[in-house]
């Protein structure tokens, strides 16, 4: 996997954990760059499909209120080998090259606050749908009612014939 096809994955998921858009992304950038990265380019970066400065890494870790070694983060460790232009980094070398002993918090960090939203969006759609069948279920209720009301009114009116 080329090193920026790491970070723009990474950027790609912080951003969508935050449920921010890509042109939304690339608006905000521009407070810190001058000038806003379009949809497009946005894309692109998250397919890895550009080199990052470091003006573009400082601005987008501010953007997205993380630190710039969560760019880094392979999610799987077993990913393979990280690609650099003249060169290929084992998965061992490139975690020790990448992170520092404190980076290591920063990265936790983001899992913890990453999973937490991804529970509390599960949690709301649970809520939604119980909701949702609590209200069926009550209109089911009323239904039967209805019908137990006609059929014996039906049958009031066969008794009476």
């Amino acid at each position: 996997m080329k090193i920026e096809e790491v970070i723009g994955a990474n950027m790609q998921w912080i951003r969508e954990d935050q449920e921010m858009t890509q042109a939304q992304l690339g608006d905000a950038v521009a407070q810190y760059l001058g000038k806003p990265w379009s949809r497009q380019a946005v894309s692109a970066a998250e397919k890895g499909r550009r080199a990052f400065s470091a003006a573009d890494l400082l601005a987008l870790a501010l953007v997205l209120d993380v630190t710039i070694p969560s760019f880094f983060l392979l999610r799987n460790w077993q990913e393979g080998d990280v690609e650099l232009p003249s060169a290929t980094v084992d998965t061992v070398d490139y975690r020790g090259r990448v992170f520092h002993r404190s980076d290591i918090k920063g990265g936790a960090d983001l899992l913890t606050r990453s999973s937490a939203a991804l529970l509390r969006g599960a949690q709301q759609r649970v809520l939604e749908d119980t909701k949702t069948l609590v209200a069926a279920v009550s209109s089911m209720d009323q239904a039967i009612t209805h019908l137990d009301d006609v059929l014996n009114a039906v049958e009031g009116a066969e008794d009476q014939q």
